[in-house]
């Protein structure tokens, strides 16, 4: 179900859930940001497509139209966080994108998850960021977000519960109703997944050189 709510002045938010899963033939799924029910601007044009490929061991977006998301190389999204802007200073590209893949022949066999999309470890769940886009509402650009993660099987990360799929999901997403007005990304910065499993190790190493030094006194 798609609830667009105006939770700041011209910023349009859909909260939905969408899950592009890849079993074992390529899924994909069209994400349309601005659907009819956003009223005056809404249409029923599709803008991003995102596919899920167990057999490649890839997940991408593609763009639509002449629509674009920002990222430094053509298959290479940026993967964003809180407070980012995404408006005319930003590098858009157009082609096919990489959100996740895996190399199967690096690291242990089943080889490791190379990003660009924050990885897990451990068989947790990978994480979220944001997808920055620009797209066009009838004919003018607006600049916007996606709030999703990509996993693709390896090592040490299952992705869905242990089905090993590869798969794509989105939670939310936003755009600017003003046309060619950047859009900040909301929340609050926290650290990346793939880090939080060192940090943990770094607190308890800290902890157990403190218990020695005051055990020492």
């Amino acid at each position: 179900m798609t609830l667009p709510l105006a939770s700041k002045a011209d910023v349009v938010i859909h909260l939905d859930n969408i899950s592009v899963v890849s079993t074992s033939t390529d899924v994909s799924a069209n994400l349309n940001l601005n659907p009819l029910s956003d009223g005056v601007l809404g249409d029923s044009i599709d803008d991003f497509t995102f596919t899920a490929s167990l057999n490649n061991l890839t997940d991408t977006v593609t763009p639509l139209g002449s629509n674009g998301y920002v990222g430094t190389a053509t298959d290479n999204p940026t993967p964003l966080n809180a407070g980012a802007v995404v408006g005319p200073g930003s590098t858009f590209q157009t082609g096919t994108g990489t959100l996740q893949s895996t190399d199967p022949l690096a690291g242990p066999p089943g080889g490791l998850q190379q990003g660009p999309w924050p990885t897990a470890f451990f068989k947790t769940a990978n994480g979220f960021a944001y997808l920055g886009v620009e797209f066009n509402i009838d004919g003018a650009l607006h600049y916007g977000w996606v709030h999703l993660s990509a996993c693709t099987p390896d090592f040490f990360t299952d992705c869905a519960g242990g089905s090993d799929p590869s798969s794509i999901t989105i939670d939310s997403f936003a755009y600017e109703s003003a046309a060619n007005t950047p859009i900040t990304i909301p929340g609050t910065a926290t650290p990346e997944p793939s880090f939080l499993p060192l940090l943990a190790l770094g607190a308890a190493g800290i902890g157990a050189f403190r218990a020695r030094r005051k055990k020492a006194a």
